[in-house]
């Protein structure tokens, strides 16, 4: 079976330039999500509890003006008490001027809510939040323990029935009177405003990223070129021993690395042709020679054979001399 390749060579320089560029995008989405929102969502908070904070320190003044009153003889604790109920009751805030004030008791009784006076008068110890927040009897714990605090819990969305928010709260008590001031502010437009920073963040650094690797593929393309050629002219020329191909000459003008590594590769290319050249020489020269020391061997061998034969020429003379003197001695007996 044949093997695919795959779509991207994880291995190319182009892919790997284009990855050194996203690092500095990563580590700025690092940043922002692990130490700027958090950070922006800590003190969006921070403001809420310092706005609802100050607002019940307002509310706990009127209600001290009104107990000075009876201390001064002016009212009755009754009347300066339900004096300072209408005064809280009436400090309605918000955009919509729906947000308020609310007292209870020691004994989780509300005493007064201007958007749900059908509870005034009763007993809400009971009354929990969607997640089980007993909230009533932990405001009063906290007024009770610490003469107030922070507590937040679910709460239905002002005259929306159906939605149900978080809700910030912060609670004081009036020792005096055994009242316990608090009034919250809805905490969900926190939320929202992260998540509307969040996707104004992720759109930006989409459009980052999208110009970072356009940058790093103008930048890159004529690198990878040069690598490429510088390449190719190794393993496909100098590696194969073909030295009579020239180095571009681009890549020779280059004032970069690039330009020092084919001036570089240009010096090979010449001392290698002149190494070869020597050589080629040198094999010439030593054919030459073996030819002359062929011929010389020749002309010796030839010399040899006239010597051999004048030899045996010389040795049948003698051999006739010998016979002829035998004879001779032999007719002269």
């Amino acid at each position: 079976m044949k093997e695919r390749k795959p779509l991207i060579n994880v291995h190319s320089v182009k892919v790997k330039i284009a990855a050194i560029g996203l690092v500095p995008v990563i580590l700025f989405l690092i940043l922002i999500y692990a130490f700027v929102l958090p950070t922006l969502r800590s003190e969006m908070y921070r403001e809420k509890q310092i706005q609802t904070r100050e607002m019940v320190t307002t509310g706990l003044g009127i209600i001290e003006h009104h107990y000075r009153l009876t201390q001064q003889g002016l009212l009755k604790e009754a009347e300066a008490q339900q004096r300072a109920k209408e005064a809280i009751k009436s400090m309605m805030f918000g955009d919509r001027k729906l947000d308020y004030f609310w007292i209870n008791d020691y004994n989780n009784v509300t005493l007064a809510h201007p958007l749900a006076p059908h509870l005034e008068g009763q007993e809400l110890s009971n009354l929990a939040d969607p997640d089980g927040v007993y909230f009533i009897r932990e405001m009063t714990e906290l007024a009770k323990r610490h003469g107030g605090g922070y507590l937040t819990y679910k709460w239905q969305y002002y005259d929306m029935k159906d939605r149900i928010e978080p809700k910030l709260a912060y609670v004081a008590s009036f020792e005096p009177w055994q009242w316990i001031l608090g009034t919250g502010i809805y905490i969900n437009d926190v939320e929202e405003a992260m998540a509307a920073t969040r996707n104004k963040l992720l759109l930006w650094t989409l459009l980052i990223v999208v110009i970072t690797e356009v940058l790093v593929f103008f930048i890159s393309k004529p690198l990878v070129r040069n690598i490429k050629d510088a390449t190719t002219f190794i393993v496909k020329n100098l590696a194969e021993g073909k030295f009579n191909v020239n180095v571009p000459d681009y890549a020779l003008k280059l004032r970069d690395e690039f330009g020092d590594l084919a001036r570089g590769l240009e010096i090979t290319q010449r001392s290698l042709r002149e190494a070869f050249s020597a050589i080629g020489n040198s094999q010439q020269k030593v054919s030459l020679s073996s030819e002359s020391l062929a011929a010389s061997s020749q002309e010796m061998s030839a010399s040899l054979e006239e010597v051999a034969a004048s030899a045996n020429e010389f040795s049948s003379n003698a051999q006739e001399l010998s016979n002829s003197a035998q004879m001779m001695g032999e007719m002269g007996e």
